[in-house]
């Protein structure tokens, strides 16, 4: 699970990374212009280029990335593509505001199972780029119209709440609480959802919200960051996918195995709290 974190959240990463990229020369400027005429023509709104630049993960060899965000919202990154010869823009603005509109309704969801969570949603269409300028339309409707998506649900908890001073975690509270929020999204319409349940150390979860308005993918931030200077930030991440016939693709085997996978980083942490009381 701790790879396939990784991976699910990555593109979100680049996309932040991607806006610290200036825009420097003539043709840089001659991109920016053209990108944002064609969303304004496109959408009906202004648009803004954060950073241009880049050809890793593009469509092809032929065109450029860029992040863009509404004139009047800098909090919304979009992807964009333009290719090389400035012909084309392509972009992910439905898929960003799809995702916005369901931050609320799944935020609701997880609430009303953990109430202190907090969560990241995204649509994820790969190296497709949705033609329509519809940013209105159904969860339901977009899945149809790209069965490639996947939504990426990211629940993030305190994970002091559900794991005691030996480091433990009720396995079988958490994993009831996993179906609940899978039939809860299935009788919504969220199908072609992978959902992730991360429990971070309080300091990692008091931070979470500060860190939300810089960046879209907090949770790959934090394992980063675990991971490259030692910060105890992520005690603990399982989850499961939710398919197009509603098929939930986990076990209670599968959770126990990440629950144990996970087991060392939550004795750190009841170590560490308890060395501080």
């Amino acid at each position: 699970m701790k790879q396939f974190y990784k991976k699910a959240v990555i593109g979100m990463l680049l996309v932040s990374m991607l806006g610290l990229i200036g825009c420097g020369d003539s043709k840089d400027e001659k991109a920016v212009k053209k990108i944002e005429e064609a969303l304004q023509a496109k959408y009906g709104e202004a648009f803004e280029v954060e950073g241009l630049g880049g050809g890793f993960g593009t469509m092809n060899s032929n065109t450029l990335k860029a992040v863009v965000h509404p004139a009047g919202d800098p909090s919304l990154k979009v992807s964009v593509e333009i290719t090389k010869d400035l012909k084309q823009v392509y972009d992910k603005y439905v898929n960003e505001k799809l995702a916005r509109a369901a931050r609320e309704p799944i935020g609701e969801l997880a609430k009303g199972i953990w109430g202190d969570s907090r969560i990241e949603v995204a649509n994820d269409t790969g190296l497709t780029y949705p033609e329509e300028a519809d940013t209105s339309m159904s969860y339901a409707d977009f899945i149809k119209r790209y069965p490639n998506n996947w939504q990426i649900v990211s629940v993030y908890l305190d994970g002091s709440a559900y794991i005691d001073g030996k480091g433990d975690l009720n396995a079988e509270e958490e994993i009831a609480r996993y179906g609940q929020f899978a039939e809860e999204l299935k009788e919504k319409g969220y199908f072609r959802s992978s959902v992730y349940i991360s429990y971070l150390t309080p300091e990692a979860y008091a931070k979470f919200d500060e860190l939300a308005k810089e960046t879209k993918a907090v949770g790959l931030l934090l394992s980063d960051e675990q991971e490259n200077d030692g910060t105890l930030n992520v005690l603990t991440i399982s989850g499961f996918k939710i398919y197009e016939d509603g098929r939930v693709d986990a076990t209670k085997a599968q959770f126990q195995a990440d629950f144990d996978r996970w087991q060392g980083e939550r004795q750190q942490g009841a170590q560490r709290t308890g060395a501080s009381e």
